[in-house]
């Protein structure tokens, strides 16, 4: 998976794909199924390869939480393995351009535990040109299910939103 994700970040270099750099502001874990988690601030930053016209390919490349200090505290995350979606595009003749960005994830024996994780994201969001740089806002929903080995099963799900900036590149 890693080869593939480089090879379609050089092509995106290299001006066969478009593609962009966002940087959102997000604000995430609000309206979560557990009323005791708090929603907090994240600050983002991912490459968006436009893979075909109505296909884009989106890879995380830093994500900070902004958590109060009793709920962990500032999380952390860089590289490529941050998260990554999926985004479907909607045609449309108008200046805002739909999408639908979507994404499942599955962890088997995480941070030591043995443990497995499934995770589901999916939500809805648009884009505006502004000159050369495009802004834009996503709403959306994660859904997940732990299942510890020898422990009860838990779900949970809560909603973000996101607000942003995208540089485009290799056009």
């Amino acid at each position: 998976m890693k080869k593939l994700l480089v090879i379609i970040f050089v092509a995106g270099l290299g001006g066969l794909y478009a593609g962009s750099i966002g940087l959102g502001i997000a604000y995430d874990n609000f309206i979560h199924s557990n009323s005791a988690v708090n929603a907090y601030p994240s600050i983002r930053a991912d490459l968006m390869f436009n893979v075909l016209p109505i296909l884009g390919l989106r890879v995380g490349l830093l994500n900070v939480d902004i958590k109060e200090d009793a709920t962990g505290g500032t999380m952390f995350g860089l590289g490529s393995g941050v998260y990554s979606d999926i985004c479907l595009f909607i045609p449309m003749p108008l200046s805002i351009m739909p999408y639908i960005p979507f994404g499942v994830w599955y962890f088997n024996k995480y941070f030591g535990m043995n443990s497995s994780h499934l995770a589901f994201k999916g939500g809805l969001g648009g884009m505006m040109g502004f000159g050369n740089l495009r802004g834009y806002l996503e709403l959306g929903a994660n859904f997940i299910t732990d299942s510890p080995s020898g422990g009860a099963s838990f779900s949970e799900h809560w909603f973000y939103g996101q607000l942003g900036v995208r540089l485009p590149f290799g056009m």
